[in-house]
């Protein structure tokens, strides 16, 4: 060879020369090879071309052998199901034969007369019930007007036939203001009068069974113990009372917790003043809503009345046949929509500017006059409607 260092053999060195000839010989080998390369992969895909259509049969017949096999699998399962239930059908046959032999054996002991009561049987079942029910709710009302002494100063009012004097209205011989004549009075026999008026009214709806709009709470260790707050319950949007859920006083400050004479107490006293008022008006709507479900409509005029309304829910000729505890006769939650009395105007009319009691009897002897006003009117243009109608017949005929 050329190169003295290429026929070592302990050293591999190759000239120039050396390297380009091994270049040479590689890529001749190289595209010797790709070219056979080539070849047998086209004849390769050639072969195949016509193995395809068997290779894509095997492969959909192997996916549905799989496929059959999951169906056979499920099938099993259902079938398994299937004689669990019929089992269990069997056994609950079973049961209602030996129920329905056992009913025939006890019907055989049963008297025939009370097999099958009749639908007017167990309506007049139901009123005789309701209407012993509501003679005991009178005769505890009755009661409870005795325990209290609810009566009108100079004697009961006019009621039905009973024949009675006009004056003040009181409860255990303490008179209870309208909201307007509030100033007029010691907030000692306010506080008294009230809570002896709440006293009479929890008993009072506890008997008749009726759930009022605004609840009665105490900050004492019991109930009915300490001083009284209200709030509103929860209820729907009818009357505008369930938006009042905060707590308001049903007392006023006595003097010997009364505030200084600075501007701040002075505040102070008209603030907790003014919160008594919304709480007084809370117990006012709560015996406007207890008259309404027993027969008696409160007017806005006559709302600030409260013992005249409640001596006119012991007399309602409905005392006690509705209810919200009762089974039968139930009443709808409070407030129906049948009660168009609203919270914001009892409110308004007590905060600003509210009658005194002279006023809301004139307001009120004013409405009911409106009232027999209009049924007259409606009346005569009923009479006049039915003269037309005759004349308009006699000149037809």
């Amino acid at each position: 060879m050329e190169c003295r260092n290429c026929e070592l053999t302990k050293f591999k060195f190759y000239c120039e020369n050396c390297l380009r000839n091994h270049q040479r010989d590689y890529r001749n080998a190289n595209d010797y090879v790709s070219t056979e390369k080539s070849q047998h992969i086209e004849k390769a895909s050639r072969a195949l071309e016509r193995m395809e259509p068997a290779r894509k049969r095997r492969a959909e017949v192997a996916s549905l052998e799989k496929s059959v096999a999951e169906l056979q699998e499920q099938l099993g399962r259902l079938r398994e199901a299937n004689d669990q239930t019929r089992q269990r059908l069997a056994q609950l046959q079973a049961g209602l034969g030996t129920r329905r032999q056992s009913l025939k054996q006890a019907e055989q002991f049963v008297p025939q007369t009370q097999k099958h009561p009749s639908v007017e049987t167990l309506r007049r079942a139901s009123l005789d019930m309701t209407s012993a029910l509501a003679r005991a709710r009178s005769g505890l009302v009755q009661e409870l007007v005795e325990v209290f002494h609810v009566v009108e100063v100079g004697g009961r009012p006019s009621w039905g036939r009973i024949v009675g004097a006009k004056g003040q209205w009181s409860i255990a011989g303490s008179e209870l203001p309208v909201p307007g004549d509030i100033n007029r009075h010691q907030p000692e026999q306010i506080n008294a009068t009230v809570q002896h008026t709440i006293h009479f009214l929890s008993l009072l709806t506890f008997y008749l069974g009726v759930k009022l709009p605004f609840e009665i709470t105490w900050n004492g260790n019991a109930p009915t113990v300490g001083q009284a707050f209200i709030s509103a319950t929860k209820g729907g949007e009818s009357g505008g009372w369930a938006k009042w859920p905060g707590k308001y006083p049903l007392h006023l400050p006595t003097p010997s917790s009364s505030f200084s004479s600075s501007s701040s107490s002075s505040t102070s006293a008209k603030e907790a003043q003014q919160n008594f008022i919304t709480g007084f008006t809370m117990l006012l709507y709560n015996v406007a809503y207890l008259a309404h479900t027993q027969g008696i409509e409160v007017t806005l005029a006559q709302s600030g009345e409260v013992l005249r309304n409640l001596w006119a829910v012991c007399c309602s000729t409905e005392l006690g046949k509705r209810s919200h505890n009762s089974g039968a006769h139930l009443l709808s939650p409070p407030t129906p929509p049948s009660f168009s009395l609203d919270f914001s105007q009892l409110l308004q009319a007590t905060t600003t500017n509210p009658p005194s009691r002279s006023q809301a009897r004139k307001l009120a002897a004013a409405a009911q006059k409106s009232d027999l006003k209009k049924r007259e009117t409606a009346i005569a243009e009923e009479d006049w409607h039915l003269v037309e109608s005759s004349e308009d017949l006699g000149g037809v005929g």
